[in-house]
């Protein structure tokens, strides 16, 4: 077995999990603010309610460990060793990264917020259609090096069919629109119960993870010696 292969598997686990983990603490620490809520408040939201010295602490070791799963990440799948692997691995990387930044990038930088989340989107989109047909295109991994086992490439081909559906909802273009309502006789905008593009952010969040360990723990039992 290649044990440096398997230390950058494992390495690009530990990222996911620490991810998750880091994320959590945050959406912990604001439990008790009622104006937030996963199903209508964006992730950056969460953010910007710390101090500025544990915002940007946190920034860092988001973009820092976002970073390292995609260098790791692309070792793994590049290690099939095939142009097919290599398109792969850079959908992949480039897509952790470009996700990063719209998870943590403000609102009030509308333009470069919305445009990493959506790129996001159709890369980890992208991603799972490609790694749902690597066993029926020719050529697309050397099998003297690892395998793909049929429960992950049917898993990554669900994420990837339940990703298309999810895109077609014609509520994410509302993600800014407020609901009108009275209080004490003034007319106020509150946030919708319910914010589409918001809930799509936290659930792609999860899903680039599952990605990553669904890669990850097929190539660990799967890999061969060489």
């Amino acid at each position: 077995m290649n044990y440096l292969h398997t230390i950058v598997l494992v390495a690009a686990i530990i990222s996911s999990i620490l991810f998750i983990f880091t994320s959590s603490l945050i959406l912990v620490k604001n439990s008790s603010n009622r104006t937030l809520s996963l199903l209508n408040s964006f992730p950056c939201e969460y953010f910007m309610e710390m101090n500025q010295k544990k915002r940007i602490s946190c920034f860092i070791l988001l973009i820092a460990i976002q970073f390292f799963q995609a260098v790791c990440l692309f070792i793994s799948i590049y290690y099939l060793r095939s142009a097919y692997s290599l398109f792969c691995a850079l959908i992949a990387a480039v897509g952790s990264l470009v996700f990063v930044i719209g998870f943590i990038s403000p609102l009030s930088r509308t333009i470069l917020h919305i445009s990493a989340i959506i790129c996001s989107f159709f890369m980890l989109l992208f991603f799972n259609t490609l790694l749902a047909f690597i066993n029926v295109v020719p050529d697309s991994y050397d099998i003297a090096f690892s395998s793909f086992s049929m429960p992950y490439y049917v898993s990554c081909g669900v994420i990837a069919i339940l990703i298309f559906i999810s895109l077609c909802n014609p509520k994410l273009f509302n993600w800014s629109r407020m609901e009108k309502t009275e209080q004490d006789g003034k007319t106020i905008y509150i946030k919708p119960k319910v914010n589409y593009l918001a809930l799509y952010e936290w659930i792609y969040f999860l899903l680039y993870q599952v990605s990553c360990i669904i890669v990850s723990v097929n190539f660990l039992l799967n890999i061969k010696v060489i």
